[in-house]
């Protein structure tokens, strides 16, 4: 408990000198942001339920352009409990994914993602929404010869952003973008206001609904369904996902640095198997249920604590990503600070 302490206090302080990050957004300051990592944000009953998150069929794809190595399985579920598929995305490198049309031949631009099989508005408003706006904005859009479109989830969201670049947005595939900061359909299970994503380095964060912030609306077109049961147990921490056809062994038992979490993994023996491996963030991520709380998984022999990932800060590779399993949130700290470990086999 002492050590836990001694590391959120550290992990406050050093966010703290970092908060220039996010006074770029046109629309308005960050002065009422919600960090998703502190648990002193109050509840109320403006959260939206489920009922206000869109539900969409989903769809299997393995077609990208990304190099072998960088490829990683994410996972793009509609909301969790129905229809889910894999999708094999890189976290770095993702603009050979990306092809732009323009269906009507009216300038309404359409980014078609050919790993995600996701369908992006490319041309967006140049004026922040609040968070319901933003929700019937994209419902009530006619863009693209397309009328189905919707504010997409954060793990759709997400998956366009580019953590080998600063920004981590997707180049000139995207457009002109009005602000770094968009909105996700997602609320969080504990507390009021919906996530949004910011492509200055492809952090969420949760802010209040009645903040400005961009939209860009999402599309799916035939795509089928994910059955069957997702996870199976194999031992303690240690489960496999059919989801994905992985792998997993998270760790419960003491937190340790990048370098031996990286260690730790490489000379594991679970299962029969050898050559774990940390795992990306995407793929890290594609555990994660963002309806669930405490864990954020729907595999709950897991920590509601922080797990690496492989991948290094862009703008500055000493530090690591990470996702903290207490809500999803992800972020990225000093390597030599404790996380805990959850290692992946292919």
């Amino acid at each position: 408990m002492k050590l836990f302490c001694v590391f959120m206090f550290s992990l406050f302080l050093f966010l703290s000198c970092d908060s220039g990050s996010n006074d770029d957004n046109k629309f308005q300051s960050d002065s009422d942001v919600v960090n998703l990592n502190d648990e002193s944000a109050v509840n109320d009953e403006s959260a939206a339920n489920d009922a206000d998150i869109p539900s969409y069929t989903d769809n299997e794809t393995t077609d990208t352009e990304a190099s072998d190595e960088d490829l990683i399985s994410g996972y793009i579920p509609n909301d969790p409990g129905t229809q889910q598929y894999a999708a094999v995305f890189a976290d770095t490198g993702r603009t050979g994914d990306f092809s732009v049309t323009d269906p009507k031949g009216n300038g309404e631009e359409i980014v078609t993602d050919s790993a995600t099989a996701l369908i992006w508005q490319k041309n967006v408003p140049a004026n922040g929404l609040e968070w319901q706006s933003a929700v019937d904005y994209c419902e009530n859009l006619n863009y693209g010869g397309y009328s189905d479109w919707y504010l997409p989830t954060i793990h759709e969201l997400m998956s366009i952003a580019d953590y080998g670049k600063y920004p981590a947005s997707g180049d000139s595939y995207f457009g002109d973008i009005p602000a770094f900061e968009f909105w996700t359909s997602y609320n969080h299970p504990e507390y009021s206001g919906h996530r949004i994503i910011d492509f200055e380095d492809g952090m969420d964060s949760l802010r209040d609904n009645s903040e400005l912030f961009a939209v860009r609306c999402v599309l799916r077109k035939n795509v089928p369904e994910f059955t069957g049961t997702r996870f199976t147990t194999l031992g303690e921490g240690y489960f496999s996902d059919a989801l994905t056809g992985k792998e997993w062994y998270f760790t419960k038992d003491t937190p340790r640095g990048y370098a031996d979490a990286d260690n730790y993994c490489a000379t594991l023996s679970a299962g029969g198997k050898d050559a774990w491996r940390v795992p990306g963030l995407n793929e890290l991520r594609s555990v994660v249920n963002y309806r669930k709380y405490n864990p954020s998984s729907d595999f709950s022999d897991i920590l509601d604590d922080y797990y690496w990932s492989s991948i290094s800060k862009i703008n500055d590779d000493y530090y690591r990503w990470y996702i903290y399993f207490s809500d999803g949130g992800i972020s990225w700290y000093v390597p030599s600070i404790g996380g805990y470990v959850a290692c992946i086999h292919d």
